[in-house]
């Protein structure tokens, strides 16, 4: 879990090793590097698998006393590939740190810069949030990192529980705005410059979302579709010109499958698909390896396999992604061993268009109405049957409106002219930076993992479109129609159809699974699942449900109530409910995350244990692999 950590300590009130201790906990074995910068009141730290240039070196300002170190992709600006990382990042973290100079900074980075002349510290975050940073106070000092372990591990912030936090997680599944799973530690925003002194803390934003500007396009539909294509092509080819050596994680879907078709060289790039035997995703991915010549390998999931991975997961991902999202980490060593970046299709039928268009909200009059159809939409995780009853003593006082205002709120806080436009800011801000990104974390456990839909220029070339263009994926059929023919070939797991089949045909199929979903039919969708935890937590799961769940070190915590903890799993395994449907089960990890986001490191066996496992360095073998320098005064 490599990344940028650090603090601000004007008093020297935090440990004389609390720099040692933060890169303890998180640098891992394939991390090439571990540098730090020291000053009387500050250290600047950075562990880095040196994948990207520039990641990890020292830069120095020639015109003023600016020093730092950034890690992730910056190689050029808005429109330009020619800078290199080290000049690029120097111009836009060092020279000029201007609104509009950071704003047009093209590629996933967070930088942490020392300003000796107005003796402040200077946190940086790139446009999406792509690499987060977290923070946390003690006393008169400040101390940030990439992981919420990171922050934890000189041992004086405190470990609370966030009750907010907690019951927004039982309730959707995620987290909104700045909150994560402990109290006293915050997310600090995207698109910032933060800066932290002897004034205090103060933030900087350089950018926001800004939809819907284009009212009467200039293209055609078919020509937009073309420019598209183009964008896409040449935000791929920027991050495989850097890291030669990538790979596609390949689903049934569209946005791996585009990726994959838009590689200078599909026959030299790796691709991979996990899902249980017979499901549409290994079925239709090998047919798009297979159609666009990419070495292709299938994993099969067994039940089991998270009896093997639960702990590391919840211990990578500092429990804000549920248990059934770990899918990928039984074979990530696979992964790690084939290629050093993924390209990863974090979000890209929400950028391209398809599941955040929705009509409750584009039509939306006013913006708490929009807010409150997306509650509905993401409420529910909880069946009625058991919401009266979930929350023990401890969170009973909040209650599930805190989570509702939370949510509320953060939407009402989103940029935007329209409910629709402040609703697409306010799902790739929260749940696509707080969500979805969990499963980027679980990648970068081993090797990195980058966004091409969140290039700059594609990113800004699609915020402009209408959003009528983008409704229902029909965008993205047609890119994929007019520049990506082999891969729209191939039948798409959501309709099972292929690809580039006429729009209409692709909406009334989909129309018709969820007609079917709600029907004793359902079972006809049964292939369509890539995992089957409900079965699975009936049997090879069930030991793991129950000692997590039903625990004595689970229950006495007073979070949830015990009496309806026992009914949520007895429910699900007398096959009375399914309770992995929503979120309850996945929520009561929360009762046992408290600990690992201290930095307890699990102890995982079997095809977990892999040599890209991180291990505690002792103290002699962290100096060797450390580089140590003093700040000039």
């Amino acid at each position: 879990m490599s990344g940028l950590f650090g603090y601000y300590d004007p008093q020297h009130v935090l440990p004389p090793d609390a720099a040692e201790a933060m890169a303890r906990a998180i640098a891992v074995e394939v991390d090439r590097s571990i540098m730090v910068l020291r000053g009387r009141s500050f250290a600047i730290g950075c562990a880095s698998k040196g994948i990207y240039p520039g990641e990890g070196q020292v830069l120095t300002s020639h015109r003023s006393r600016r020093y730092g170190l950034y890690v992730g992709r910056l190689l050029g600006f808005d429109g330009d590939d020619q800078s290199d990382a080290v000049t690029a990042a120097r111009t836009a973290f060092l020279d000029a740190p201007t609104p509009s100079r950071l704003a047009s900074a093209n590629g996933p980075f967070a930088a942490a810069i020392w300003d000796g002349g107005a003796g402040c510290l200077e946190l940086i975050t790139d446009r999406y949030g792509m690499y987060p940073i977290y923070a946390a106070g003690y006393g008169s000092a400040f101390l940030f990192a990439q992981q919420i372990k990171a922050v934890m591990a000189p041992g004086v912030v405190a470990a609370e529980i966030d009750p907010v936090a907690l019951v927004l997680m039982a309730a959707i599944g995620e987290l909104v705005g700045d909150l994560t799973p402990l109290r006293t530690v915050r997310l600090l925003p995207a698109a910032c410059k933060i800066a932290i002194g002897e004034k205090g803390l103060t933030h900087h934003p350089y950018w926001h979302h800004d939809f819907g500007r284009m009212k009467e396009p200039a293209e055609t539909f078919r020509q937009t579709a073309q420019r598209t294509g183009r964008l896409l092509r040449h935000a791929v080819r920027r991050i495989c010109n850097v890291t030669p050596a990538v790979g596609v994680p390949l689903s049934g879907g569209l946005d791996s499958r585009v990726l994959l078709a838009a590689v200078p060289d599909p026959g030299r790039t790796p691709s991979f698909t996990w899902g249980i035997r017979g499901c549409r995703d290994l079925a239709y991915a090998q047919a798009a390896a297979a159609v666009l010549g990419s070495p292709h390998r299938s994993f099969e999931f067994d039940g089991g396999y998270l009896q093997e991975c639960a702990a590391l997961g919840v211990w990578l991902t500092e429990g804000q992604l549920p248990c059934t999202d770990f899918h990928v980490l039984p074979f990530v060593n696979h992964v790690a061993q084939q290629c050093q970046v993924i390209l990863n299709g974090y979000a890209g039928d929400a950028v391209l268009g398809g599941n955040f268009i929705m009509p409750a909200w584009r039509h939306a009059d006013r913006p708490q109405e929009a807010a409150t159809a997306l509650w509905r939409w993401r409420n529910g995780a909880v069946a009625e049957t058991y919401r009266g009853s979930l929350l023990g003593p401890r969170l009973i006082s909040h209650g599930w409106e805190s989570a509702r205002s939370s949510f509320i709120e953060q939407y009402v806080r989103s940029p935007g002219t329209t409910p629709m436009d402040m609703a697409m800011a306010f799902l790739l801000d929260n749940r696509v930076r707080r969500r979805t990104s969990g499963g980027t974390n679980l990648m970068r456990w081993a090797v990195e993992s980058d966004q091409p839909f969140f290039d700059n220029d594609l990113f800004d070339h699609l915020a402009q479109l209408p959003y009528a263009w983008r409704f229902r994926h029909r965008l993205y059929v047609e890119v994929l129609r007019e520049c990506f023919p082999a891969a729209a070939s191939v039948r798409w797991q959501r309709t099972g159809l292929p690809a580039g089949a006429p729009f209409w045909t692709a909406w009334l199929s989909l129309a018709a699974h969820r007609l079917v979903r709600t029907t004793p039919l359902a079972a006809f969708q049964k292939r369509k699942a890539v995992s089957n935890f409900a079965g699975w937590m009936r049997g090879p799961l069930r030991g793991l449900v129950q000692t997590t769940l039903l625990s004595r070190q689970a229950l006495d915590r007073n979070l949830f109530d015990p009496a309806a903890v026992r009914r949520i799993v007895n429910d699900h395994m007398d096959g009375r409910a399914d309770n992995t449907a929503g979120n309850p089960m996945a929520a009561m990890l929360y009762t046992v995350s408290s600990a690992i986001c201290a930095g307890r490191r699990p102890s995982c066996a079997g095809r977990c244990r892999s040599r890209s496992r991180p291990r505690r360095r002792s103290a002699a073998a962290w100096r060797a692999s450390c580089t140590t320098r003093r700040a000039r005064p």
